[in-house]
């Protein structure tokens, strides 16, 4: 008889995602204020959806989400993940590596298109 190989624990991603709106006379709302005027020429919508995607290194998609809430709590197999991150036209990505029995918490600031 061959001994089984011990499962290895879970690990898990927290994605905690907060939009900035910054603040009304502050020299970024200013200038934020400027852009879309001049290149936008009429506001955004006021709500945009936050994209999730997260790869493994072999390029399976484990995870797409359309429209994620400010918390994402995902189980996941000990490796190394591609996280994908997109607010309008603002995209980000993060190379991270869990280990067996661990946690990550990836905190996300960010400002979409139109605030």
């Amino acid at each position: 008889m061959h001994p089984e190989t011990p499962a290895l624990a879970p690990a898990r991603l927290r994605i905690h995602a907060e939009r900035l709106h910054p603040a009304p006379g502050t020299a970024l709302e200013s200038a934020l204020h400027r852009l879309r005027k001049r290149y936008a020429g009429r506001a955004a919508p006021p709500h945009q959806p936050l994209a999730l995607q997260v790869d493994d290194l072999q390029g399976r998609r484990v995870l797409a989400i359309e429209d994620a809430g400010a918390l994402t709590d995902l189980p996941l197999a000990p490796g190394t993940y591609q996280v994908g991150v997109t607010l309008g036209g603002s995209r980000r990505s993060y190379t991270l590596t869990l280990e067996a029995g661990g946690a990550f918490d990836l905190h996300l600031h960010l400002v979409a298109d139109g605030m």
